[in-house]
C-alpha cells in the first residue's frame, strides 16, 4: 500500500466545516459494533471545544480528498452505494426507498439490480 501525503489547504475548522453538511445529512455510515464508535461520535460532536480533535481532522481530510480528488475514489464510492442499495432492496425495501437511503437516482439503482440481481450480503 502506498501512502499519499495530503497537504491541508485551509485550517482545521474550515476543513471540518466543509464536511459538516455531509455529516448532518447522515451520509457517513459507521459500523454499529465498532469498539471506537462512541468515542468517535463524541469527538465529532464536541468539535471544536472537545479535548481531542485528531479523528475530526483525519475524517475531514479523508472525506474532502474522496469527494474532491480525481483519484478514482468516486467510482469506488458509487460501487459501494450500488451494492448497499441492492442489499437494502434484497432486505425488503422498495427500489425508491433503497435508492434514497444510499443517495442514488432510482433509475441507476434499478438498472444495477436488473443487471446484477441482489443477494443478501450479510446472511
Amino acid at each position: 500500500m502506498t501512502l499519499k501525503p495530503i497537504k491541508p489547504d485551509r485550517d482545521k475548522f474550515e476543513r471540518v466545516a466543509a464536511i459538516t453538511p455531509m455529516l448532518e445529512a447522515r451520509q457517513l455510515l459507521l459500523p454499529e459494533t465498532a469498539w471506537w464508535r462512541e468515542d468517535f461520535i463524541a469527538e465529532l460532536t464536541s468539535f471544536p471545544a472537545g479535548a481531542h480533535d485528531d479523528w475530526c481532522d483525519a475524517l475531514a481530510m479523508a472525506l474532502n480528498y474522496l469527494r474532491n480528488a480525481d483519484n478514482g475514489a468516486q467510482k469506488w464510492i458509487l460501487v459501494y452505494k450500488l451494492q448497499m442499495g441492492a442489499h437494502y432492496y434484497a432486505e425488503g425495501l422498495s427500489v425508491s426507498a433503497a435508492a434514497a437511503r444510499v443517495g442514488l437516482p432510482v433509475e441507476q439503482l434499478q438498472d444495477h439490480i436488473d443487471r446484477y440481481p441482489p443477494k443478501l450480503i450479510y446472511e
